[in-house]
């Protein structure tokens, strides 16, 4: 007979204690952004790897949000963008890429707002380690 977990919800604690956490590692601090993007968004990783700035527009009234396709459905959503949703990616366009400095403008809006240099073996492992922080 198989055992039943118990879902463990977020409290508001939690997601301020992730929001304060510092990282010395990069790809766990790149993960550390994207939970916490996650919970801002409800966007699931295989959306935020693949998460361009094209993907990000602003409403007639200034409001940011993503209107992209998920992945694992191809069904369009719009998210408006929370406050801290949108530091994170402010934060993500100030690091740039290693090729990033010839690039133009236009090009740069077609990039990926969280660049991982590890597998997603490593990346899932270190949003493990984050999630239970």
């Amino acid at each position: 007979e198989k055992e039943e977990k118990k879902i463990r919800f977020l409290q508001k604690s939690d997601v301020m204690k992730l929001m304060a956490m510092k990282m010395n590692d990069k790809e766990a601090e790149l993960a550390r952004l994207m939970f916490v993007f996650s919970c801002f968004t409800g966007l699931a990783i295989s959306d935020m790897e693949n998460l361009e700035y094209k993907h990000i527009q602003t409403a007639a009234d200034g409001q940011m949000y993503i209107r992209k396709e998920r992945q694992k459905t191809k069904v369009e959503f719009i998210v408006p963008l929370h406050p801290i949703a949108e530091t994170i990616i402010s934060h993500c366009q100030k690091e740039p890429e290693r090729s990033e400095v010839q690039q133009t403008v236009k090009e740069k809006g077609d990039h990926l707002v969280f660049h991982r240099d590890c597998s997603r073996s490593v990346m899932d492992a270190k949003l493990s380690i984050v999630g239970k922080a």
